[in-house]
């Protein structure tokens, strides 16, 4: 599976919000390269529950300084990450050899993320900052 980089394109004018978004395409070539040799990918849960925890907040923090009209459309997409995220984990928790088979999920949720979110509604605060 091709790893992706990052594209200079793909940034939102502040550079602490870039660093972000390039942390969670780490992330993502992470599990990607796990999903390849089949090994679980139960430590992704911990690594995106500490990014929401400082991305979004960054980001909500930002948004709302710069008095962003759509900033509650931004925290409901937020949101529906958060609930994502916590219903891997119950089913993980609930179901521990889901652990093994659960990894195409998490990269295609992640690939969409990345694409719908970060390079669509993310960009529509690009230079509003």
């Amino acid at each position: 599976m091709n790893q992706l980089e990052w594209d200079q394109s793909w940034s939102v004018g502040e550079d602490s919000l870039d660093s972000d978004h390039q942390a969670l395409i780490n992330i993502i070539n992470r599990v990607m390269g796990d999903q390849e040799v089949n090994k679980p990918v139960d430590w992704v849960l911990q690594d995106l529950s500490e990014y929401v925890d400082y991305h979004f907040s960054r980001e909500e923090g930002m948004l709302k300084s710069a008095g962003y009209k759509e900033i509650e459309a931004h925290i409901n997409e937020h949101r529906e990450f958060v609930e994502w995220l916590n219903t891997v984990k119950r089913t993980i928790e609930t179901e521990p050899e889901s652990r093994n088979y659960i990894t195409e999920s998490v990269v295609k949720y992640l690939k969409r993320w990345l694409k719908d979110h970060i390079l669509q509604a993310d960009m529509s605060y690009k230079g509003k900052l």
